[in-house]
């Protein structure tokens, strides 16, 4: 999270209003960097290679029947970019930059069938904190995770980009233990 927190403009938490394809509504929760207000919406850009699929499903023989997750709260690494097409900017999360939360626990997203290939869900590790095993990684530890890594981020001079398995971003499910 450190290189995304280097990299986004605005880090928010928010409450999912929509998620259609390529374009997704939130409501502003809780402001962590940058000039967003609470309760403020946003419309995103998404990119269509972001699921809402969890690992564990998509791996199963018939990954089109995966459950997608509901809406939810969802921690953003956001962007302002020029638009495609049109005038104006809109918002794009940074690569990697969209952190769910699904059932208590936090979920990132990744790359697990491939490359080129659509982004999963996976539950996440923490990166800067010490959480055990058996404590689910919830918003709550995400956010203290979060401070962390936006302090971390103020003495980075460029990104640094980790492998999500070989780095331990990725937690096994309890029942993969």
């Amino acid at each position: 999270m450190d290189s995304l927190a280097f990299l986004a403009s605005d880090i928010v938490l928010c409450d999912e209003v929509k998620a259609d394809v390529g374009q997704s509504t939130f409501a502003v929760v809780e402001v962590f960097k940058g000039d967003c207000k609470p309760k403020q919406q946003l419309t995103v850009e998404v990119d269509s290679s972001y699921t809402r699929q969890v690992v564990p499903q998509v791996l199963q023989k018939d990954r089109n029947a995966a459950e997608k997750v509901p809406l939810g709260r969802v921690l953003l690494f956001l962007k302002r970019a020029k638009a495609i097409g049109a005038v104006g900017e809109v918002w794009r999360t940074v690569l990697g930059g969209v952190k769910l939360v699904v059932k208590g626990e936090v979920y990132c997203y990744g790359q697990f069938r491939g490359n080129p290939g659509a982004l999963y869900l996976a539950r996440m590790a923490p990166e800067n904190i010490k959480v055990p095993d058996a404590t689910p990684y919830d918003e709550k530890l995400l956010v203290e995770d979060l401070k962390a890594a936006l302090k971390k981020a103020e003495g980075l001079k460029e990104p640094e980009f980790k492998d999500p398995l070989a780095e331990g971003i990725v937690r096994p499910a309890p029942q993969d233990k």
